[in-house]
């Protein structure tokens, strides 16, 4: 699931995925993607969304604000989760705004994903980006050089006030 630029580190993770699964035969049961921007003009990645969906991916698209040629769905990256199946064997990847992290992150324990398979970034945290300042130092951990993408169970054993 990604909000707005949130889909620029996701895609390479897609790409690959796609990638090992016409190498190896059951590398990827399936991928869907849930994406959420402010207007259809932001949306990013449009060529490789569309070859993305010739390739099997379920591409949902979400906008908070439609212009005169937008015929999808409007409305929040969460309500997209409605409408897709998730259990205890989803691995689910969440980069976006703050906000957006968190409420899709509740949404998806709500719908039986495992902590231990929903995966965020921090590095709204990382100053420096090489653990010298250590600005994004978080209980044992340096953003920086721990991260920095963690699961919700890493993060639920350490002091994370606000995920992003």
């Amino acid at each position: 699931m990604a909000g707005g630029i949130g889909l620029a580190p996701l895609k390479s993770v897609i790409d690959h995925c796609l990638f090992q699964s016409g190498v190896e035969e059951d590398a990827v049961l399936s991928i869907s993607l849930l994406y959420g921007n402010r207007n259809p003009s932001n949306i990013a990645f449009k060529r490789a969304i569309g070859k993305w969906q010739e390739q099997g991916v379920d591409v949902q698209l979400t906008v908070d604000k439609k212009d005169t040629q937008w015929k999808g769905n409007i409305g929040l990256v969460t309500d997209l989760l409605d409408t897709t199946s998730t259990d205890n064997e989803t691995t689910a990847l969440v980069c976006g705004p703050p906000l957006m992290i968190r409420f899709v992150i509740d949404k998806l324990k709500s719908l039986g994903c495992e902590d231990t398979n929903i995966f965020t970034t921090l590095e709204r945290h990382m100053k420096c980006g090489m653990g010298l300042c250590g600005h994004c130092h978080l209980d044992s951990k340096l953003v920086c050089i721990d991260g920095p993408v963690f699961s919700v169970s890493e993060l639920t054993k350490i002091d994370v006030m606000e995920l992003s």
